[in-house]
């Protein structure tokens, strides 16, 4: 197989945009493509190496897995070992469990289904992860083992089964990854299933190259190539997390490559700008590159208490490219050459790494990541204690596919006298374990009718978590059960009102930025809207106050529960950072004035809801707020964190919340207040 300058250029045009994107520039909104690109170079160069080979009847799966095995593995050692010291200083205990998960992955080349098993609401952010760009790596693997396999089976029918094996696989997977995307989107992103499709067209193009030349016409080929160039640059500037993938969508990138591939034959001034050597240059570190970048973007942003600006990142960006090229110069090329290494030398080191790292793995996990690093004053604050939660109720939040029928609901409290019921989104799941301990004192009890990203608000839900049928039907069903019940006497209403209605993420004013930015949607009769904020604020205070007159209709008291103030900063991360590294806002507080602004909109449409004697309303804000801090809303008290992560109460803070909840009931206080 003849060497192509031009492939190398175009691992450039898909590393950049990666690192960019990763770093936070909204230009590359849609940088993430740059992986989708690697999967159709993947899948021409292994397929045009293995057609050769198969034709000449020189094929050998052994020397197959040790052309991989030098050019993948070498690298990856030297950045998990690099990233090791740093992420034994940085991460929390959680963190820490989460990085040696993700070794046993990276070791069993399944980190992408362990990312996929992660994907819950309350999983870390993505770019809290060392080792997330992984995933990539473990699809490619994958496609490594089945695909060799799969094409000697199917080779020695002649070459039109072939084809016609690949078309149907292709079809196969491309449907299924557009279903998915929709439905099942955490799947459709890490999975090899839904992505085989990608590589399989740069087999396609491979297939094509080794029995023809590239098409004859110079000014077609010019076209083409051009094209392919600008699908790519149109998904990099247009596309943003919100894109479903993988879909139709990422044809655009896919087909991009393919074009480029195929059509960028020596002359086309695509060729050229491939072929310059600064791209050329960058390309052959590529894989270095892509290695290194995630790992020292993530462990920043351990490190810093506030999130680091893009131009850090950027110039962090080009650190590493620096140390890309020195990990190919002295690691990844040495280790190609034959004559330094041999296949037994591979081997051995290989395994020797991969169990190493598998062990280093199961070890954080068995030892839940604290590793010895902390006293007992800052592993306390670095814990959401699930020693506290009651074992009966650790399972019991519905989550996309995690979904409990309502009749199988858990019981906060007294099994023998249930009174109520606790509906709403993760908010109302992080108040449930308090509830729980004082309705239990009281000898009262309360289903728990939560479901993440799921308001009990009729068709709304969070676009992504592909929970959109069971959340309208599991509303549906809340509410007429609600309503069929005599025994329950009051309804609980908690859900994050602020982030359904702003549709944006938190920002303190202070460094503390909320990194899972999420998409509401309203959807009628099965059918997504796109509507403008005030239209969509308008039917949302419409379907809320629809929702609470079914229940005030049905002689039921509603408890409606005021927006919990957010923090920004994942609350026990911030304190074991003071405590370890120093710095912080005042006495473990935000702005109260802060709180105000970014709940003005909830506070509005809340308000807007008609005084009713069985409506009572709770304000979160007026126990969390300018009550232990003049101004602030306090997320520590006494060293305990009152959060969980960065919107989520703990069970300390979730208490104090509860606690005014049974002190509206037992007073029935239904006076309105404003922020």
């Amino acid at each position: 197989m003849r060497y192509r300058a031009e492939v190398d250029g175009l691992r450039a045009l898909a590393v950049i945009p990666v690192i960019l994107f990763h770093a936070g520039f909204s230009l590359f909104s849609g940088g993430f493509v740059g992986v989708d690109v690697f999967f159709v170079i993947s899948g021409y160069l292994i397929t045009s190496i293995l057609i050769k080979e198969l034709d000449a009847g020189t094929f050998s799966i052994i020397n197959f897995y040790e052309r991989r095995a030098r050019r993948i593995l070498p690298a990856l050692f030297l950045v998990i070992l690099a990233s090791l010291p740093f992420a034994w200083m940085w991460l929390t205990p959680i963190d820490m469990k989460d990085f040696a998960q993700s070794l046993i992955g990276v070791a069993t080349f399944s980190s992408n289904i362990l990312f996929f098993l992660e994907s819950g609401y309350f999983d870390t952010s993505a770019e809290l992860k060392p080792l997330l760009h992984t995933w990539s790596l473990a699809v490619e693997e994958q496609y490594y083992i089945f695909f060799p396999l799969m094409l000697m089976a199917a080779w020695q029918f002649g070459r039109r089964w072939v084809l016609a094996m690949l078309i149907a696989v292709f079809i196969a997977s491309f449907a299924y990854g557009q279903w998915a995307a929709y439905h099942r989107p955490s799947a459709a992103f890490y999975l090899l299933p839904p992505r085989g499709w990608e590589l399989l067209i740069g087999a396609f193009i491979a297939i094509y190259l080794q029995k023809r030349d590239h098409l004859p016409s110079f000014q077609l080929n010019q076209i083409l190539s051009l094209t392919g160039v600008g699908l790519i640059l149109y998904a990099t500037f247009s596309f943003d997390k919100n894109t479903p993938f993988p879909t139709f969508y990422t044809l655009a990138p896919t087909l991009g490559a393919g074009l480029i591939i195929f059509n960028a034959v020596k002359g086309t001034i695509v060729n050229r700008i491939l072929s310059h050597k600064l791209l050329v240059g960058i390309g052959l570190i590529s894989y270095s590159a892509y290695l290194w970048h995630q790992p020292i973007f993530a462990l920043t942003r351990h490190r810093m208490l506030n999130e680091p600006s893009p131009w850090l990142l950027g110039l962090l960006g080009l650190f590493s490219l620096i140390l890309a090229y020195f990990s190919w110069k002295y690691v990844e090329a040495p280790f190609r050459h034959k004559q330094r290494f041999n296949r037994k030398n591979i081997f051995v080191m290989s395994a020797i790494g991969l169990v190493t790292m598998a062990a280093i793995g199961v070890f954080g996990h068995l030892k839940e990541g604290n590793l010895y690093r902390y006293d007992a004053e800052t592993t306390k604050a670095l814990s959401f204690n699930s020693a506290e939660v009651p074992e009966k109720l650790y399972y019991c939040q519905r989550e996309g596919n995690q979904y409990t029928p309502l009749d199988a609901s858990c019981i906060l409290g007294s099994e023998s006298n249930i009174k109520g019921a606790l509906v709403g989104d993760s908010h109302g799941y992080a108040i449930s374990f308090a509830l729980n301990e004082l309705a239990t004192e009281k000898n009262i009890g309360f289903y728990q009718m939560t479901f993440n990203g799921c308001p009990n608000i009729g068709s709304i839900y969070r676009q992504d978590f592909g929970a959109d049928e069971k959340c309208a039907d599991f509303n549906q069903e809340v509410a007429q059960h609600i309503a069929a019940t005599p025994s329950i006497e009051y309804v609980i209403m908690v859900s994050r009102w602020t982030r359904m209605l702003s549709d944006r993420g938190f920002d303190n004013g202070e460094g503390g930025v909320e990194h899972n930015d999420h998409l509401i949607d309203i959807i009628t009769n099965g059918v997504r809207e796109n509507n403008p904020e005030s239209v969509r604020i308008k039917k949302l205070q419409q379907k809320l106050e629809n929702t609470i007159q079914h229940y005030l209709d049905a002689g039921k008291k509603v408890i409606l529960v005021y927006p919990i103030p957010e923090v920004g900063w994942a609350t026990p991360k911030f304190i074991a950072h003071q405590k370890l590294f120093g710095g912080g806002s005042q006495k473990n507080s935000t702005s109260y004035e802060r709180f105000k602004e970014r709940n003005k909109i909830s506070f509005d449409t809340l308000n807007a809801i008609p005084e009713q004697d069985n409506l009572i309303r709770v304000y979160p804000d007026q126990v969390l707020c300018n009550s232990y801090v003049k101004d602030r809303c306090v997320f520590e008290l006494n060293g305990e964190a009152l959060y969980f992560d960065d919107n989520h109460l703990a069970k300390p803070g979730a208490l104090m919340v509860v606690k005014e909840i049974f002190n509206k009931l037992n007073t029935n206080i239904t006076s309105k207040s404003q922020p």
